[in-house]
């Protein structure tokens, strides 16, 4: 089956892309260039396991990306499947 990743946490259609990945399990949710902090939280919440660290590079500021997902994702075991966990899941089956 294939894994497909789904980009800037599915852009305006945030809602829609977490609906699609709760239902299937090779749906993931890059967190990258979001325009607000509410569609990285209800992923964070909904779909803990599924949910991928990404700066957006050049454009953005890896650094600033982690630290927004560290305010925001208060769990910290959510948090290391996001910045490290959920990508070796993904990337070596």
């Amino acid at each position: 089956r294939a894994r497909i990743v789904l980009g800037h946490g599915g852009g305006y259609h945030w809602l829609d892309a977490l609906n699609a990945a709760k239902t299937r399990r090779n749906l993931w949710i890059d967190l990258s260039a979001q325009f607000s902090t509410f569609p990285v939280k209800f992923h964070s919440q909904e779909i803990p396991d599924r949910i991928l660290f990404s700066s957006d590079m050049p454009f953005d500021d890896p650094a600033l990306r982690i630290d927004t997902l560290r305010k925001i994702i208060t769990d910290r075991t959510v948090l290391d499947m996001a910045l490290r966990e959920n990508a070796e899941a993904l990337l070596v089956p």
